[in-house]
C-alpha cells in the first residue's frame, strides 16, 4: 500500500514539475523576444532622434514647437573615454598639465571624467584625441509629449 501512496505521490510531483518546467520554458523564451524587440525598438528609436537632432541642426534651429503640441529640442551628450591604449601615467600627466589632477584618485571614474572634461572644453579647452576617445550622442527631449498622448489616446477612444 505504501509503495502505490509513493507512486501516485511522485506522479502528481512530476506532472506539477512537468507543467511548471514548461511555464517557465515557455515564459524564459517570451521573455529573450520580448527583450530583443526592446533592444531592436530602443535603437530605432534613437536612430529617429539622431535624425530629428540633424534635421533641427541642418536648420539651424534649437527647437521647433509643431502643431502637434510637440516640441523637440536639439540636445548634445558630449562623452570622454581613455583611447584603448593610452596608459594611465599618460592620462594622469594630461590631467596635471592642464591643472586637472584634483580628480585622480587611484582611479578616475569615468563620471567625474566627463563631467570634468564637459567643464573644460565648455571653458574654451580642448581634450585631445590622442588620449580621449571621444563619443557624441544626438538626441531630442521631446516636449509637450504627456499632452500629446493624453489627447491623441481621447481621440482613439
Amino acid at each position: 500500500m505504501q509503495t502505490e501512496t509513493m507512486f501516485s505521490n511522485s506522479k502528481s510531483i512530476e506532472q506539477s514539475a512537468s507543467q511548471l518546467a514548461e511555464h517557465i520554458a515557455v515564459e524564459d523564451d517570451a521573455i529573450e523576444r520580448l527583450d530583443a524587440e526592446l533592444k531592436d525598438r530602443k535603437k530605432q528609436l534613437d536612430d529617429a532622434k539622431e535624425q530629428l537632432c540633424g534635421l533641427l541642426q541642418q536648420a539651424g534651429l534649437t527647437s521647433i514647437k509643431l502643431e502637434s503640441g510637440l516640441t523637440p529640442s536639439v540636445v548634445v551628450e558630449t562623452k570622454y573615454y581613455k583611447q584603448a591604449g593610452v596608459p594611465d601615467e599618460q592620462l594622469f600627466g594630461w590631467l596635471y598639465d592642464n591643472d586637472l589632477g584634483g580628480i585622480i584618485k587611484p582611479t578616475v571614474h569615468h563620471g567625474t571624467l566627463n563631467s570634468t572634461l564637459k567643464q573644460f572644453t565648455d571653458q574654451g579647452g580642448t581634450a585631445p584625441q590622442s588620449i580621449f576617445n571621444i563619443c557624441e550622442k544626438k538626441s531630442v527631449r521631446m516636449n509637450g509629449k504627456s499632452k500629446f498622448l493624453t489627447q491623441r489616446n481621447q481621440k482613439s477612444q
